[in-house]
């Protein structure tokens, strides 16, 4: 099995905003071994955190990665691609100084690769929506300062994202308005036509109002006349049909035949949207039972 690179055992170094998964678990077993009586009865265990540590060596060997003499020294600056990062960044919240939580999110950030949980571009959504509550479940002490960190960081990084958007800027997060609970109806029926990967930033625009780039696995027609009939159904509301198309050419695209990324074309998605005559058939229409179909002269009515 191959040896991650940059480590020269036994003396090691760390940056000082990384993610070392032995270093962390051993600081935040030691806090909960301490204080045994405040620990939740989920996590009172003194195998919970050795159950981690083993079940990450166990991913890792799978994967073909030796970490052995990591584990030895206890040192091991863990990616962000890795789909157990999110709980390494969440022990890392809890047993830094509340203070740099702030610098500590902005360094990883900025590293941030992606992973099973989130895309490249939406550290900020699994801040907010993932570790923020990872934190709040283990924090034993009830450290409200550590929770009021990380929503302050988000709350910035949102205002400055949000400076960055195109000529749509002040509507850029309500081009479409869904209702909450509906919101939550249309991701679990929708997230079949999408890579599973994908699930928690389809999830994140629907809900959330979060741009995104995700693969909608069908085709561009089906997509915008979905979006059309939830519109003539009072399902969603937009301001123009200008407005939800680029919506729809800013959040989704389709793979060729060669698996390479196709944008949606506007002037498509528009006639989609404006014409009869360029909707796929029935047959091909999605989730009909939550937006049924109606003809022309009974969509005026809605």
């Amino acid at each position: 099995m191959k040896k991650p690179a940059g480590y020269n055992f036994p003396e090691v170094k760390r940056d000082a905003y990384s993610i070392d998964v032995f270093n962390v678990l051993d600081q935040i077993s030691n806090i909960y071994m301490n204080n045994l009586k405040l620990v939740p009865e989920l996590f009172n265990t003194q195998n919970y955190f050795q159950e981690k540590e083993n079940n990450f060596m166990n991913r890792a060997k799978k994967e073909g990665v030796d970490l052995s003499e990591n584990q030895k020294y206890r040192n091991f600056i863990i990616p962000s691609s890795f789909d157990t990062y999110p709980d390494f960044l969440a022990f890392t919240l809890l047993v830094i100084d509340p203070i740099k939580i702030g610098l500590l999110l902005t360094y990883q950030s900025k590293m941030f690769l992606g992973n099973h949980y989130a895309e490249k571009n939406n550290f900020i959504g699994l801040v907010e929506h993932q570790i923020y509550n990872q934190v709040k479940n283990y924090d034993i002490f009830n450290q409200n300062i550590r929770l009021e960190k990380i929503v302050e960081w988000v709350k910035e990084n949102k205002v400055f994202l949000k400076k960055k958007v195109s000529k749509y800027d002040d509507v850029n997060f309500k081009i479409v308005e869904i209702e909450n609970e509906f919101a939550k109806v249309l991701y679990e029926k929708l997230n079949f036509y999408f890579p599973k990967k994908h699930h928690s930033n389809l999830e994140n625009l629907l809900v959330n109002g979060v741009s995104t780039n995700i693969c909608f696995n069908g085709n561009r027609n089906q997509l915008a006349e979905l979006f059309k009939r939830l519109l003539y159904n009072k399902k969603i509301a937009v301001n123009t049909l200008d407005g939800l198309a680029h919506w729809l050419i800013t959040n989704f695209y389709v793979l060729n035949k060669f698996g390479k990324q196709e944008v949606f074309k506007k002037d498509t998605i528009l006639q989609v949207l404006h014409r009869i005559e360029d909707e796929p058939p029935k047959s091909k229409k999605i989730l009909l039972d939550i937006a049924p179909f109606l003809s022309e002269n009974n969509r005026k009515d809605q």
